[in-house]
C-alpha cells in the first residue's frame, strides 16, 4: 500500500488529502483545510511563509498517522503554468519540433525559455500534413519550489499537475458526469475565479479573472456576468465545431457560497451543481476535487 498526500492551492488557503494506493483503488482518509497565514494575491501564494505553512501541515499529517513513506501530488492553480496548442508539419524532425514549440511559447511566456520546465501532453495529427501538440510550459523556479516542500517534508513527489488536468482526471472517473455533455467547472477564491471547459471529458481552454469590486453590484452579480460572458464565448466555439451539446456547470473551490450558486441557477441558461466527491462523507468534498484528481 502506497500513501499519498496531494495538495491543491487557491488565494487564501490550501487543502491537503490522504489516500492509500492499494493497487487497484484508491481509498480516501481524510481531507484538510488550512488557511495561509496572511492574504496574498493568486500569484504570490508559493513565498517563503506559505511554504513552510504547507511542509508543517505535511509533517503534522505525517506525524497524526505515523507515516515514514509517503508520496505528494501537486495541483497548481493554472496561471502558474503556459498551456499552448502549436502545429507543424507532420515530417518534423524532433530538432525542428522543439524549434518551432519554442518559437511559440517565447510569445506567451516572460523570461527566458531556458527558465521553464516543457512538456508534450499530448500530440494528434490533424490532416496528413500537420500534427497538433498540447505544451505545458512551468516555471523552473516553482517546480524547484515544490522539490523544497518535499525535501523539507521527507517526502517524493508522485506528481504535478495543472489543475485544468486534475480536472480532467476528476471526469473522466467520474460517472455522474457524463460524456454525452459538456462542462464548465467554476472555481471560486478570494478574490478571483477560474471557468476550465471540456467538450464531454475533453479539456478545451480556461479563464481565469480577478474579481474587482464594483460600486452598487454585488459579489453574486459579478461572477454570474463573467461566467455568462464565459459561457457564451465557449458555446459559440463550440458550435463552430458542431458540438452541440449542452452544458453542465460544477461548482468548486474555497469560496463557493450558497448565494454565488443560486445566483448562477437562476441567471444561466444551464445546470449548476456543486462538485462532490463520492465515497467522501463531509459536505465539502467540493474543495477537493483538485487534489482529487491529481492522483487519478
Amino acid at each position: 500500500m502506497n500513501n499519498l498526500f496531494s495538495l491543491s492551492f487557491s488565494d487564501n488557503s490550501f487543502q491537503l488529502i490522504h489516500l492509500i494506493n492499494n493497487g487497484s483503488e484508491h481509498k480516501l482518509i481524510s481531507c484538510n483545510h488550512y488557511f495561509y497565514s496572511q492574504s496574498v494575491s493568486i500569484d504570490q501564494i508559493f513565498n517563503q511563509d506559505n511554504l513552510n505553512t504547507v511542509i508543517e501541515a505535511i509533517n503534522s499529517l505525517k506525524d497524526k498517522n505515523n507515516l515514514n513513506n509517503v508520496d505528494l501530488s501537486f495541483s497548481l492553480p493554472f496561471n502558474f503554468a503556459k498551456i499552448k496548442k502549436i502545429a507543424y508539419p507532420t515530417e518534423s524532425d524532433k530538432k525542428l519540433k522543439r524549434e518551432q514549440i519554442e518559437w511559440e511559447l517565447e510569445a506567451v511566456i516572460s523570461g527566458s525559455i531556458k527558465e521553464f520546465k516543457i512538456s508534450v501532453l499530448s500530440e494528434s495529427k490533424n490532416n496528413n500534413d500537420y500534427s497538433e501538440a498540447l505544451i505545458v510550459a512551468i516555471s523552473k523556479s516553482l517546480i524547484k519550489k515544490l522539490q523544497y516542500i518535499a525535501e523539507k517534508s521527507n517526502t517524493g513527489i508522485f506528481g504535478v499537475f495543472l489543475n485544468c488536468f486534475s480536472l480532467e482526471n476528476y471526469l473522466d472517473h467520474n460517472e455522474d458526469l457524463r460524456s454525452d455533455q459538456n462542462h464548465v467547472f467554476l472555481k471560486m477564491g478570494e478574490k478571483y475565479i477560474e471557468h476550465h471547459f471540456f467538450l464531454g471529458k475533453q479539456y478545451l481552454r480556461s479563464y481565469v479573472d480577478v474579481l474587482v469590486e464594483v460600486k452598487n453590484r454585488s459579489r453574486e452579480e459579478v461572477i454570474l456576468e463573467l461566467s455568462n460572458e464565459r459561457y457564451k464565448q465557449v458555446a459559440n466555439l463550440a458550435g463552430q465545431i458542431e458540438n452541440n451539446n449542452t452544458f453542465n456547470l460544477v461548482v468548486y473551490g474555497n469560496s463557493v457560497s450558497e448565494g454565488v450558486v443560486e445566483a448562477l441557477k437562476k441567471g444561466l441558461s444551464l445546470s449548476v451543481e456543486y462538485a462532490k466527491i463520492n465515497n467522501y462523507s463531509g459536505t465539502d468534498g467540493f474543495n477537493y476535487i483538485e487534489a482529487w484528481g491529481s492522483i487519478l
